[in-house]
């Protein structure tokens, strides 16, 4: 994927390495598969709510909460899969779009690419 910046995470602080611009990223497992496809509007923050306690996390005290993912959501959300990131050493790869083209692109790069953490809607 020509074009795309990598970030390897291993620790939560790398996220500050994160642009705040919008965006579309990739989540790669270290067996280099992509797992996950998604965008943001602001990238760092998109992965920066990861920072709210557990504890304040309106799902925490629910019986479903798994961690990086909850029964009740049927998206992989950023600040619900950064355990599951930093357990499984993944990196991130992005590149930076306006929000149409992020849009379109992430749609495109799903189709595509068929990640297993991705919600299929069309």
């Amino acid at each position: 994927m020509k074009d795309w910046a990598l970030l390897e995470v291993n620790k939560f602080d790398d996220l500050h390495e994160l642009p705040l611009q919008s965006g579309v990223y990739i989540v790669v497992n270290k067996d280099d598969e992509i797992i996950y496809v998604g965008k943001a509007a602001n990238l760092r923050s998109r992965w920066w709510a990861a920072k709210v306690g557990k504890t304040d996390h309106p799902s925490y005290n629910d019986s479903t909460y798994r961690g990086w993912y909850s029964q009740k959501s049927i998206y992989w959300k950023p600040h619900k899969m950064l355990d599951y990131l930093l357990d499984q050493e993944c990196s991130l790869k992005y590149k930076l779009v306006d929000k149409l083209a992020a849009t379109c692109l992430e749609l495109d790069l799903i189709n595509e690419l068929s990640p297993s953490h991705n919600v299929r809607t069309c």
